[in-house]
């Protein structure tokens, strides 16, 4: 395999695991926002023309409009957040007006002042992922809007004035997006290095992760069954289940296998007998020494990387 293969299918591999995963969280969070049809269309209108749009704008990496996706996600979230608390009485009419215009606010401003973006990310081609609190400070203006809705519900308003709350918070936040369009986007740039920065690391790890999570099944599994054949070679059940005295079947004893290796114990499984509960406490020995022994060699082999690394 030539140099230019093996790159193109190390810039390959590094962006399909994020892709997929925020495609994931994507569906995840429509299909959960079942009840907001119109909300869900406009996710899905913000998601592909926003990220469309920075990435045509911005440095062509698929970490920044993968970052404007789970920002998306996000504010779906704080503005349900918001809804509940303090904007109950609030008109359908009135969700579907406010609840996209600061999605379009940022689209707009992206527009407006792409050239100023496109030379303010190339200043910042440099920037660590550290730089991201430094650039989330055009947040607090909208976070302080955020905290004065908190006084909504105590207002008292009749019929016709319930809506001014919701769309006058809603039209001074679109206004601070689309002034802070530049800031944003920098905010954009240190998520997307972040991202990148996060997931190169998972598939660094992804060989010791493996190997733990393997060994870990088959612990589990080994531990399944030997609670199975204890029980089978027992006249009397050896488990509770549901607090009444129950054959456990394979799936059972995977299932309390797990939770004890765990060290979880939900209580709705339980060992009745002395034989089980001496291999359950040898079992949850085994689970935390594995575990410790895991994160031991992740740590370890994740030092040996950065040596490499460092060492090229």
């Amino acid at each position: 395999m030539t140099s230019g293969q093996s790159g193109l299918t190390g810039r390959t591999t590094s962006w399909v695991l994020p892709t997929t995963f925020t495609l994931l969280f994507v569906v995840l969070n429509i299909v959960a926002f079942e009840a907001f049809a119109a909300r869900q269309l406009v996710v899905l209108a913000g998601v592909v023309g926003g990220g469309a749009l920075v990435y045509a704008i911005l440095p062509k990496s698929i970490f920044l409009p993968l970052a404007l996706t789970n920002g998306l996600i996000l504010y779906s979230w704080l503005f349900s957040f918001f809804m509940r608390l303090n904007f109950e009485r609030a008109t359908p009419e009135a969700i579907t007006i406010a609840y996209p215009l600061p999605i379009a606010a940022f689209i707009v401003g992206v527009l407006v002042w792409r050239h100023q973006i496109a030379e303010l990310v190339a200043q910042r081609g440099q920037s660590k992922p550290g730089d991201i609190v430094g650039h989330s400070r055009w947040l607090a203006p909208v976070a302080l809007i955020a905290a004065a809705t908190f006084a909504v519900p105590d207002l008292k308003l009749v019929e016709g004035q319930r809506d001014i709350p919701l769309l006058v918070a809603g039209g001074v936040i679109s206004v601070l997006v689309f002034l802070s369009a530049r800031q944003a986007c920098a905010f954009l740039v240190s998520v997307g290095q972040s991202f990148e920065s996060f997931f190169a690391r998972i598939r660094d790890l992804f060989v010791a992760i493996f190997a733990f999570v393997t060994f870990y099944t088959l612990l589990i599994l080994t531990f399944a069954c030997i609670y199975r054949i204890i029980d089978l070679a027992t006249p009397a059940p050896q488990f509770l289940i549901g607090g009444k005295g129950q054959t456990i079947g394979i799936m059972e004893s995977a299932y309390f296998s797990l939770i004890t290796m765990s060290t979880v114990g939900y209580g709705d499984i339980v060992p009745a007998a002395a034989a089980v509960r001496f291999v359950a406490s040898v079992q949850i020995i085994f689970g935390v020494l594995l575990l410790l022994f895991g994160f031991s060699e992740i740590i370890r082999h994740t030092r040996g990387g950065s040596k490499a690394s460092g060492g090229e």
